[in-house]
């Protein structure tokens, strides 16, 4: 009886390492799986900010501010036509 004990015991044993060893190789092919999703969507930002960054210099060439034409009247704004004269306080408009 305790022979037969001690080989159902190593069966179990053996079984054990045997799952411990697939859960172990099923947990490395997910990490490698995971690590290689991780360096994808770090390559994946990178062009993203590479593009905003070139859209953000086209933009930049399209809004330059134009500059304010000479106003006829000192007390208006020459954009605008806002008045900020002697009791209106000075103000910018852009």
């Amino acid at each position: 009886r305790a022979r037969q004990d001690g080989e159902r015991w190593a069966s179990a044993l053996q079984r054990a390492q045997r799952e411990a060893l697939e859960r172990e190789a099923t947990r490395g092919a997910e990490q490698a799986r995971q690590q290689e999703l991780i360096r994808d969507m770090k390559g994946r930002l990178l062009e993203l900010l590479r593009e905003k960054d070139a859209l953000w210099q086209k933009t930049e060439g399209i809004d330059s501010p134009v500059p304010s034409p000479v106003p006829r009247d000192p007390g208006l704004c020459a954009r605008c036509h806002k008045d900020f004269r002697l009791l209106s306080r000075r103000y910018s408009c852009r």
